[in-house]
């Protein structure tokens, strides 16, 4: 899917995606980890917020992970390293230079926020500039919320061999789930938890947009049925519904049946989201820390949130425009 393609409720949807991302660290987070744990135990409630926010950014990713249909023009095992080279290199192509100029602005600033212990290494700093962090064992993030970077490179190998190498045999996936579960306890959380719903997802691209014929149906609902109960087992209930109704909302988008997503704010927030997601968490807990530290009082609290989320989305045009001037001149380089 080209630029002059993309589905503007798509886009839509993963601005609000992002803003409630966003809005659960800036809130919910900071104060259970911060201030007032009890305060931050009454609106646990709203957590959830932010899960569907993973959620459905999962949803967009892996939907497009998925091309059908696919036939290859070399031997299958040279074809799939060249899809998944092809992959690789269109991941961190996107993803590597607002990714280091956002660790870096993190680094500095939590370097020197020194009341408050979210700073890393040198050496920590450096090896997350691999993009790796979290695959890598023993390697923390620079922000915590990179963790989903590292689970999108994952799941892009994966199901990059499942679906060229295999050719998209459901019963491998079905391997691929009951593996994870055989292994849970050597795998991070952030690689294994999220599997179930993966599956679901790519099971039903192959129902609903590569028109999967009869005789494959079967092994494709034996696939749903034991990613849901995968699901179920490392995720709740709650999260699994949540993943239910995110699907559905995602579903409607992806056909063009929810107009609202369309509205320009929503997809300007869209069309931001990487950055802000990027840049948003740690910057705002040493804004909100300092200020409460500043002025220690109840309602400065909300200013804080206010302040954090301005300063978050300054940070991340400037970062969007920087990328933007280097790819620029990158381009002009090359010609």
């Amino acid at each position: 899917m080209n630029k002059r393609e993309r589905n503007q409720q798509i886009e839509g949807l993963r601005g609000i995606a992002c803003l409630l991302v966003v809005f659960y660290h800036i809130i919910w987070s900071f104060n259970y980890n911060f201030l007032d744990t009890a305060w931050a135990v009454k609106i646990s409630k709203y957590a959830g917020l932010g899960r569907f926010g993973v959620i459905v950014f999962l949803i967009i990713s892996t939907w497009f992970m998925v091309d059908c249909p696919w036939v290859p023009t070399e031997s299958v095992f040279k074809e799939t390293y060249k899809q998944l080279k092809i992959k690789i290199e269109k991941l961190y192509q996107k993803l590597w230079l607002p990714y280091v100029l956002s660790i870096t602005v993190i680094y500095a600033v939590t370097r020197g926020a020194t009341k408050i212990d979210l700073a890393v290494s040198l050496k920590t700093y450096f090896l997350n500039l691999t993009m790796l962090a979290g695959i890598i064992p023993h390697v923390n993030y620079v922000d915590g919320a990179h963790w989903y970077i590292a689970t999108l490179i994952y799941l892009t190998i994966v199901v990059t061999v499942i679906e060229k190498l295999f050719k998209g045999n459901s019963y491998i996936y079905i391997l691929w789930i009951l593996g994870s579960f055989a292994v849970k306890g050597y795998l991070p959380s952030s690689l294994r938890d999220f599997t179930g719903i993966i599956v679901i997802v790519i099971m039903e691209r192959k129902i609903l947009s590569c028109a999967a014929s009869l005789k494959y149906r079967i092994p494709i609902i034996i696939a749903i049925v034991v990613s849901g109960l995968y699901t179920v087992y490392f995720q709740g209930v709650f999260f699994t519904i949540l993943f239910v109704i995110s699907n559905i909302i995602f579903l409607l988008a992806v056909n063009n049946k929810l107009s609202v997503l369309s509205a320009k704010g929503i997809v300007w927030f869209g069309e931001l989201s990487l950055y802000l997601y990027l840049i948003h968490q740690k910057i705002s807990y040493v804004i909100e820390f300092y200020t409460m530290e500043i002025v220690n009082k109840y309602w400065v609290q909300f200013v804080a949130y206010i302040v954090a989320f301005i300063v978050s989305l300054m940070l991340a045009l400037l970062i969007r425009k920087t990328v933007t001037s280097i790819q620029r001149v990158a381009t002009i380089t090359k010609k």
